[in-house]
């Protein structure tokens, strides 16, 4: 071993986002709306996701790669299929025209998202209170307790660390 040789690990990222989100959803028993870019990225997570929760009340919508989500296509989505949990494997620039329909503010939990998919994206305000990120790391207000010691670790070593996050996990 020539002392740079480092140790590779693989995360399921938003697969696993993905297998949480199913596994909060399932005893809820909730119409979902399940929507996807129909791409091999878009229907490999829609597909996880619709295998884990195993239900047959919902409704998948694939968005062909290139069509430009608008408003109008949402309210539409909305008025076609009411009363539903959104799950939507979308990047971020595909949710700037999410807008959610009007009397349907009640706070809870009504559109489930993934951090790895879409970053940390910048909807609309009046879906903030009823969107819930998946997210596969530490809270920022949370710092692990090993975070210190492994900082500390690759600064002795002189590793830069740019992507903590990643490496942390």
């Amino acid at each position: 071993s020539s002392g740079n040789d480092y140790s590779l690990y693989f995360a399921r990222g938003a697969l696993l986002e993905g297998q949480a989100i199913a596994d909060h959803l399932r005893d809820r028993h909730p119409r979902v709306l399940q929507v996807y870019r129909d791409d091999r990225r878009g229907r490999t997570l829609a597909a996880a996701f619709r295998e884990r929760l195993a239900t047959e009340n919902m409704q998948d919508v694939a968005v062909e790669p290139g069509h430009r989500l608008t408003p109008e296509f949402w309210m539409s989505l909305f008025s076609r299929r009411t009363q539903s949990t959104l799950v939507v494997w979308l990047e971020a620039a595909d949710l700037q025209s999410l807008v959610l329909p009007g009397g349907r503010d009640s706070g809870a939990c009504e559109a489930y998202l993934s951090y790895t998919q879409s970053g940390e994206p910048g909807l609309q305000s009046s879906w903030r209170r009823n969107a819930c990120l998946a997210y596969p790391f530490q809270l920022p207000d949370v710092p692990a307790p090993e975070a210190s010691r492994l900082r500390g670790w690759l600064q002795s070593r002189r590793v830069v660390s740019p992507h903590e996050k990643i490496q942390f996990n």
